[in-house]
C-alpha cells in the first residue's frame, strides 16, 4: 500500500472536512526565543522579509502520532535548538508567511512558481524527488475562494471539497482539491480565504511506498512546514 508524503494519508488525518457543520481538529504550537528581521527588496515591486528566527513549531496531532517522528531523533526541533536549526521567515506583502527550516527546505529567491509571483520552498531530504516535494504559496487576483478552487477542480476533473484547518499559526475556512500529475506524484490545492483575495497553497507530494527510507521524514518536515503558514484574513 503506497502513501503519499503529505497530503492524502497524512495531512486527511488532521484536516477536518467541515460540509455543513464546522469541526475542529486540535493542535497546539509553542514559539518562543528572538527574532532577528533583514528586509530584501525584490524587483517588479514585491517586498519580502526573510528572517532569521528563534521560533519553532511543536506540533502535536495525536492522529498522527506514530507518522510523524522527529527529523533527528537525537535533537527534536523545539524551541531549545532553534537557535541551531536556523528557521527562516518569509513574509511576504501579500499578507501570508512561510516558516521553514533552511536545513531541510531551498527557498527558490526568483519570487516565482510557473509564471506567477509567490513564495516557493522545496524540501531536499529526499534529494532525488525534491521537486516533488515543495510548498507553494500565493494570492490569486479575481476570484472567491470558492470560486477559485471548484475552477481548479474542474479543469483537473476532481472534487472541491470545503474543510477547516487548524494551523500552528490560527484556524481557517479553506477550500481543497488534489491532482495527480504521475502515479508516484500528486499536487495538492487549498484556497484560503484573505482580506481582498484568497491565498492559493500548492503542496506537491511525492508518493513513497511503506518502506521506504525517506516517506517519513520527508513527511514530517513537509507537514510541520505546512501547518506553519499563517495568513491575514
Amino acid at each position: 500500500m503506497k502513501k503519499i508524503a503529505l497530503i492524502t494519508s497524512i495531512m486527511m488525518a488532521i484536516l477536518c472536512i467541515t460540509g455543513c457543520s464546522n469541526t475542529k481538529t486540535e493542535s497546539s504550537a509553542n514559539a518562543d526565543g528572538s527574532t532577528t528581521t533583514v528586509a530584501e527588496t525584490k524587483e517588479q515591486n514585491e517586498a519580502t522579509t526573510v528572517t532569521e528566527s528563534a521560533d519553532s513549531v511543536d506540533i502535536i496531532a495525536s492522529e498522527t502520532e506514530e507518522v510523524l517522528q522527529p527529523v533527528n531523533e537525537s535533537e527534536p526541533v523545539d524551541s531549545q535548538n532553534n537557535e541551531e536549526n536556523g528557521y527562516q521567515v518569509i513574509d511576504s506583502q501579500d499578507g501570508y508567511t512561510v516558516t521553514f527550516n533552511p536545513e531541510y527546505f531551498i527557498y527558490e529567491q526568483g519570487g516565482e512558481y510557473e509564471g506567477k509571483e509567490s513564495v516557493y520552498i522545496r524540501c531536499t531530504i529526499d534529494e532525488t524527488n525534491s521537486y516533488e516535494n515543495f510548498i507553494d504559496v500565493s494570492t490569486v487576483e479575481g476570484y472567491t475562494a470558492e470560486d477559485l478552487i471548484n475552477g481548479m477542480a474542474l479543469q483537473n476533473d476532481t472534487e472541491a471539497t470545503p474543510m477547516h484547518i487548524v494551523f500552528a499559526n490560527g484556524e481557517y475556512d479553506a477550500f481543497y482539491c488534489e491532482k495527480k500529475v504521475a502515479d508516484a506524484f500528486i499536487i495538492s490545492y487549498y484556497a484560503i480565504p484573505g482580506k481582498d483575495k484568497p491565498y492559493l497553497v500548492e503542496v506537491g507530494s511525492h508518493i513513497y511506498s511503506d518502506d521506504d527510507e525517506y516517506a517519513y521524514r520527508v513527511a514530517g518536515v513537509m507537514e510541520n512546514t505546512f501547518l506553519d503558514l499563517k495568513f491575514e484574513q
